[in-house]
């Protein structure tokens, strides 16, 4: 079963990667030239129109694939972990890694976890900038 896991995870991560960049798209793009949209469709940005750099693109593959891979990797580290377990007692081994793991696990396989990631530091960043202002304001008056 974990050999399956490895080649599924794989494939899917390939898929995220290399796929990155039509899946994002919105969805007007899709009505107006069809459900598959030609490739130099998939190299604009269409907001504004302009072509994509090739870093941004390698980037893009690059990054989504990665964090499709570790949520797939998560999630077999998961089920090795549990499946290692004696049958009657896998839910009373259940710890809060298990739960973080799987937290990992979902949110990478389903190509959230760069997006993720990419929030929860700008909103560290947005705190922090917060933070700092207020102690300052403080220390001022």
């Amino acid at each position: 079963m974990v050999h399956f896991l490895i080649v599924l995870g794989l494939v899917a991560s390939l898929f995220f990667g290399l796929a990155c960049m039509s899946i994002h798209i919105h969805s007007k793009w899709h009505h107006q030239h069809g459900v598959t949209l030609p490739i130099r469709r998939w190299l604009v940005n269409e907001p504004t129109g302009t072509r994509y750099t090739m870093p941004h693109l390698i980037y893009q593959v690059w990054l989504n694939f990665v964090g499709a891979a570790v949520g797939w990797i998560a999630i077999i580290v998961l089920y090795q972990d549990l499946a290692a377990q004696p049958i009657g007692r896998m839910v009373n081994a259940l710890t809060w890694s298990h739960w973080g793991l799987g937290l990992v696990g979902f949110v990478g396989m389903v190509g959230w976890l760069p997006a993720t990631l990419s929030g929860l530091v700008n909103s560290l960043t947005v705190l922090g900038k917060a933070i700092s202002d207020w102690l300052t304001s403080k220390l001022v008056s």
